[in-house]
C-alpha cells in the first residue's frame, strides 16, 4: 500500500512539472504586400512562466521585443522566426513565411553616347541605354524620353512585358556646340528615373593640342639637355568641367590632342599614374595648362622625381608548341626616374632555346640565360626573344621564365626585382583511324588489279591548339 501510494505521488509530481514546463511559440503579423512595408508582429505565445522573445526577420535583423515591428524595403519570401523561452526550461520556437512584393518601378542602369567630342558637323553620334522595369501589368507601356540638349527629343514606348530595356540609336548633331543628353524612363504609375550622358563638344573644325613631358633635372622650367623624357604618362583636356579626352605621352615623352576648334581647355597631366607614381607637376606647379585656342605647342609639363629606383616587369609568351618557334616578350620599367647602370636576366625553362639577337636588340644568350643591359637615363625596356620549344614537351606541360633585374642595392622595393612568369604547352592531339575496301585476302592483302580502293579516315582533335 505505502509503495502504490509513493508511486502515485512521483507521477503526479511528473504530470504537474511536466503541465508548468509547457510552452508554445505563435504569432500573426499584419501590413505588406507591396515594399517598403512596415510589417507588425503580434506575439500570440504562451507558457506558463514569463517569456522572454528572440525574433529573427529573414533579412539578418532581430529583436527581443514582444511585439516587434519591422520594415521590409525589399520584396520576397522572408523566413521569420519567434524564439521563446518561459524560464522554467520550456523553450520553442516556430516560423512563418512573409511574403512581400515589390514596389512597381523603372530604373535606368546605363546611358551613355560613342564620343565625347566631334571636329565637324553634321555629327553622327551613336547612344547606348539599358534600363529595367519591376512590378506593371503586362499591358502597361513604359515612356523612354530621351533629351538630346539641341532642343530636339525623342519618345518612343515599349511593353511592360519585357521587363528589360536595352537598344541603341543615332541623332545627328547639325550645329557646333556643347551638348548634354538626358534618359528619361517613365512607368505606367509615373514613376520615373533619369540618367544624365557625360557632355558631347560638337566643333566646326579641329586643331592639335601637342607638348613634351619630360623630368626637370635642372629644376628650369624647360626641356633642356640634361632632362629626361618621360614616356606613357597620362592626362587629360577639359572644356570647363566637362572631360573632352585624354591621353598619355608616347615613347619619346610626347602628347597630342586633336579636339574642336573653339572652347579654352585645361589640360592637366596625372603625375600619379601610369607607370610612374611618383612624379611631382614642378612646370607648373598646379599640374595644369590652359590652352585659349587651337592649334596649340609648346605645352609642355616638367616633373621632379625622387632620387631613388625601383625596377620591376613582367613576362608574356606565346606560340609553345613542340618544335617550333614562339616568343619570349619582356617588358621592365623604372618607375622612378633615376635608373641605375645594370641588367635584364631572363632565365628560360630548359624546354625552351633562345634564338640569337637578329633584330639588333643588344641581349647576350649563355646556355638558358639571356641577358640585356639596361643603362641611365632610360626608363623603360621592351623586347622580344624568339624561341624554339623542345619536341619533348607535351600537352599539359608548362614551361617558366624568370625575370630578374639589377641592381638589387638600392632598389626602393627589391622584392618585385624577381618574378617567374609560366605558359601552357599547347598543341594538337589527333587520335585517327582508318580502314580500306576492298580490305584484300590473306597476309599481304592481295587485290585483284583495277580495283578501286576506297579509304576513310576518322580524325578528331582533341589537343588544346588547332591542328596544323
Amino acid at each position: 500500500m505505502k509503495k502504490n501510494l509513493l508511486l502515485s505521488l512521483i507521477a503526479v509530481f511528473l504530470l504537474t512539472g511536466d503541465i508548468l514546463a509547457q510552452c508554445v511559440a505563435s504569432f500573426t503579423y499584419s501590413g505588406g504586400p507591396q515594399v517598403p512595408a512596415a510589417i507588425s508582429f503580434i506575439n500570440t505565445s504562451t507558457g506558463s512562466g514569463p517569456l522572454t522573445y528572440y525574433w529573427s526577420f529573414g533579412d539578418g535583423s532581430s529583436s527581443s521585443i514582444q511585439n516587434p515591428v519591422h520594415t521590409y524595403v525589399q520584396g520576397g519570401v522572408y523566413p521569420v522566426t519567434l524564439s521563446i523561452n518561459d524560464g522554467l526550461g520550456c523553450t520553442d520556437s516556430t516560423t512563418l513565411g512573409v511574403t512581400l512584393n515589390q514596389s512597381p518601378s523603372v530604373s535606368m542602369q546605363y546611358f551613355d553616347d560613342s564620343l565625347y567630342y566631334f571636329c565637324t558637323t553634321p555629327a553622327f553620334d551613336d547612344f547606348y541605354y539599358y534600363g529595367g522595369s519591376y512590378g506593371y501589368l503586362a499591358t502597361d507601356s513604359i515612356e523612354f524620353k530621351v533629351i538630346f540638349g539641341d532642343g530636339t527629343d525623342s519618345t518612343f514606348y515599349q511593353s511592360c512585358a519585357n521587363t528589360s530595356s536595352q537598344g541603341m540609336f543615332t541623332h545627328i548633331y547639325t550645329n557646333p556646340g556643347t551638348y548634354n543628353p538626358q534618359f528619361i524612363m517613365t512607368g505606367p504609375d509615373l514613376d520615373a528615373d533619369t540618367l544624365n550622358a557625360h557632355s558631347i563638344l560638337v566643333g566646326a573644325t579641329c586643331g592639335n593640342i601637342t607638348g613634351t613631358i619630360y623630368q626637370d633635372i635642372n629644376n628650369n622650367c624647360i626641356y633642356d639637355a640634361g632632362d629626361v623624357l618621360l614616356p606613357y604618362v597620362s592626362l587629360t583636356i577639359y572644356d570647363g568641367s566637362a572631360l573632352v579626352s585624354w591621353a598619355s605621352s608616347d615613347s619619346n615623352g610626347v602628347y597630342s590632342f586633336n579636339v574642336p576648334a573653339g572652347p579654352t581647355y585645361t589640360i592637366n597631366v596625372n603625375s600619379q599614374g601610369g607607370y610612374f607614381n611618383h612624379l611631382t607637376a614642378t612646370c607648373p606647379p598646379s599640374g595644369s595648362i590652359s590652352v585659349p585656342s587651337v592649334p596649340s605647342t609648346g605645352n609642355d609639363f616638367g616633373l621632379t622625381c625622387p632620387s631613388v629606383f625601383d625596377l620591376q616587369g613582367w613576362v608574356s609568351g606565346w606560340g609553345f608548341r613542340p618544335g617550333l618557334t614562339g616568343s619570349i616578350c619582356i617588358y621592365a620599367y623604372n618607375q622612378f626616374c633615376n635608373t641605375p647602370n645594370g641588367q635584364i636576366e631572363i632565365i628560360l625553362d630548359p624546354k625552351l632555346t633562345p634564338l640569337p639577337d637578329s633584330a639588333g636588340i643588344g641581349y647576350t644568350i649563355n646556355g638558358q640565360t639571356v641577358t640585356l643591359p639596361i643603362n641611365s637615363p632610360d626608363l623603360n625596356w621592351s623586347f622580344c626573344i624568339p624561341v624554339t620549344v623542345s619536341t619533348n614537351a607535351q600537352i599539359g606541360d608548362s614551361v617558366c621564365v624568370t625575370l630578374n633585374l639589377t641592381p638589387i642595392v638600392g632598389d626602393s622595393t627589391p622584392t618585385n626585382n624577381t618574378n617567374t612568369f609560366c605558359f601552357a604547352v599547347r598543341n594538337s592531339w589527333d587520335p585517327n583511324d582508318k580502314y580500306v575496301i576492298p580490305s584484300g585476302d590473306g597476309v599481304q592483302g592481295t587485290i585483284r588489279p583495277n580495283t578501286d580502293l576506297t579509304y576513310t579516315i576518322r580524325f578528331q582533335n582533341t589537343g588544346n591548339a588547332e591542328a596544323i
